[in-house]
């Protein structure tokens, strides 16, 4: 019980189910006439709350890519540098790695070896950049730049 109340909190939260879908597509559909024209072929659409950082580095991996690669990507950084959360129908999932993992020494070279070709460079520098300029003192939520508990200090 407690568990699912946590889970419905959390997606309700992330797709932002509390925003009336409809008032969102008149107010979208008002301000842009194509979206207004296309609204109808996609129900359902909605704008995630996303974290910063995760939202940042998938944009990274997106570029120039289809849709089938960046999940792929983004499912091979998880795996390597994320967290594991849970484990369903045999699968094991992990959660978006925190920043100071993708700041790591090696990270670039690793994320070629996994197929990011030149976008494993930007994502390795980005990472570093976020830790040397906010590191906590941004709107960067200051526990995603902690290094994970099992990195060692």
């Amino acid at each position: 019980p407690e568990c699912e109340e946590t889970t419905r909190h959390l997606l309700t939260d992330y797709f932002q189910l509390h925003i009336k879908l409809a008032d969102l597509y008149a107010a979208w559909s008002e301000k842009d006439g194509n979206f207004g024209r296309v609204a109808p072929l996609m129900p359902g659409v909605r704008i995630l709350r996303q974290d910063p950082a995760e939202n940042l580095f998938c944009f990274i991996l997106s570029s120039n890519n289809n849709i089938a690669r960046i999940t792929g990507m983004t499912e091979r950084l998880c795996r390597r540098y994320g967290r594991p959360v849970g484990e369903l129908a045999g699968e094991q999932y992990f959660a978006f790695p925190d920043i100071a993992s993708l700041a790591g020494e090696g990270v670039e070279q690793e994320l070629r070896a996994l197929g990011f070709g030149y976008r494993a460079k930007f994502v390795a520098a980005s990472a570093r950049q976020l830790l040397e300029r906010c590191c906590g003192s941004t709107p960067v939520d200051a526990a995603a730049v902690q290094p994970s508990s099992s990195s060692s200090s």
